[in-house]
C-alpha cells in the first residue's frame, strides 16, 4: 500500500520555502555579485591585463555597495593595489583590518598599510546625502561617508553625482598626514534658459553670436567617471537569467520525480514480500534480493531529488524575482534618473529598496 503526502507536510513545505525566499533574497544578490568578482580576479591573476584587473575591481565594489564585509574590502584593496590606485586600497585595506581576516590576507594588507600610510592624506567630507563620489573615475563611497577617505597628497578632484543625476566637480589640496574637513555644499543649479531678444532686421552679413554668461553649459564631468558607474545592470540580468534557468529546471525535476518513483515502485512490487510504503523489507527470494535493493535506492534516489527541486525552485525564484526588482529599478540609459537604489543594512542581512520614480 503507497504511502500519500498530507496536505499538512505540503503545507509545512511550502511555508519552509516561503521562508527561504525570503531569507535568500538579501544573500542571493551578494553572492552572485561575488561570484563574479573572483571570477573576474582569477582572470586578471592570469592575464595581468589593467583592463581586468580595472573589471575585478568594479566587480568587487559592486558586492561591496550589497554588504560590506572584510572579504570584500580585502579584495577592493587587492584590486586597487593591483592598478597602483594606492590611495584606494590603503581606504579598503584599513576597513578589512578592523574584521576578520585569513592570516595570510592580514599579513599583506598591514604591510601595505605600514608602508603607505605615512604618504597619504585623509578627507572628511559632507554634503547632500546620496552624492557619489569619484576620484580619478574611481568609486570611492556614497554620502555620507562612514569614515574619512584616503587620498594622494596633493591637488584632487573630486567627480560628484547628485542623487537627480547633476555632476561637478570639487578641487581640493591633500597634505600628507593630515585630515581635512570640506563640506560639498549643494549640487550646482543648471543655468538658467536663454531669454530670446526682439525680433531684428536680418544682417546683411553673418556675425558670429555672442556669448552669453547667463548661458555658460554646466561643466561635464570626466568621461570616464560616466563610464564606470558603480551600479551595473549585468548583475541584474545575471541574477533574473540564473535565477529563471534554476526555477525552469526544478520544475521539471519536481514533475518527474512522482512518474520515476512510480515506474521503480512498478518494478519492486512483482520482486517483493514485504512492501512498507514505497521501501522493500523483505525480497521475494534469494535472487531479487539485489533487485530488489537497487529499487529501494533508485526511489529514495529520486525522493531526495524531489527534495532538492524544491528547494532549488525557491533559491532560483528568489534570484528572478531579486533581479527583475533591480530591472524594473535601473533607468534606461536615454532618461534620466529621479530616484535611486539603495542598501541598508539589517541585523539579518540587507534590504534592497528604491526611492524615488522610474
Amino acid at each position: 500500500m503507497t504511502r500519500r503526502r498530507s496536505p499538512w507536510s505540503t503545507a509545512a513545505l511550502t511555508a519552509l520555502i516561503t521562508l527561504s525566499l525570503v531569507r535568500a533574497a538579501g544573500a542571493d544578490a551578494y553572492d552572485a555579485a561575488l561570484t563574479r568578482a573572483v571570477a573576474a580576479k582569477e582572470r586578471a591573476l592570469d592575464t595581468r591585463a589593467p583592463t581586468d584587473w580595472e573589471q575585478a575591481l568594479d566587480l568587487f565594489q559592486q558586492a561591496e555597495i550589497i554588504r560590506s564585509t572584510p572579504e570584500t574590502c580585502y579584495e577592493v584593496g587587492f584590486a586597487a593595489e593591483m592598478l597602483r590606485q594606492d590611495d584606494l586600497a590603503l581606504d579598503a585595506y584599513e576597513v578589512a583590518l578592523a574584521g576578520k581576516l585569513t592570516e595570510s590576507a592580514r599579513r599583506r594588507a598591514r604591510a601595505f598599510v605600514d608602508r603607505h600610510a605615512r604618504e597619504m592624506g585623509r578627507v572628511e567630507l559632507e554634503g547632500p546625502d546620496r552624492t557619489v563620489v569619484r576620484v580619478r573615475g574611481l568609486y570611492r563611497g556614497t554620502l555620507p561617508l562612514a569614515r574619512p577617505l584616503v587620498m594622494f597628497v596633493g591637488s584632487v578632484e573630486l567627480e560628484l553625482q547628485a542623487p537627480g543625476g547633476r555632476q561637478w566637480v570639487h578641487t581640493l589640496v591633500v597634505s600628507a598626514g593630515a585630515t581635512s574637513f570640506v563640506d560639498l555644499g549643494a549640487a550646482p543649479e543648471p543655468p538658467p534658459p536663454t531669454e530670446p531678444g526682439p525680433a531684428g532686421p536680418a544682417p546683411t552679413e553673418p556675425t558670429e553670436p555672442a556669448a552669453s554668461p547667463g548661458a555658460a553649459a554646466a561643466p561635464e564631468a570626466p568621461a570616464r567617471a560616466a563610464a564606470s558607474e558603480p551600479p551595473s545592470r549585468v548583475l541584474e540580468l545575471t541574477l533574473f537569467g540564473a535565477g529563471t534557468a534554476v526555477a525552469i529546471g526544478s520544475v521539471v525535476l519536481v514533475v518527474m520525480a512522482p512518474a520515476a518513483i512510480d515506474s521503480h515502485l512498478d518494478t519492486l512490487r512483482p520482486i517483493c514480500a514485504d512492501l512498507d510504503g514505497d521501501q522493500c523489507m523483505t525480497a521475494a527470494d534469494q535472487k531479487s534480493v539485489v533487485a530488489a535493493q537497487d529499487e529501494n535506492d533508485a526511489i529514495k534516489t529520486w525522493k531526495n531529488v524531489r527534495t532538492a527541486a524544491f528547494v532549488g525552485l525557491g533559491v532560483g525564484g528568489a534570484a528572478m524575482i531579486t533581479g527583475a526588482v533591480l530591472l524594473l529599478a535601473s533607468p534606461p540609459a536615454d532618461r534620466q534618473a529621479t530616484g535611486s537604489v539603495f542598501v541598508r543594512p539589517t541585523s539579518g542581512g540587507s534590504v534592497v529598496g528604491y526611492s524615488g520614480a522610474f
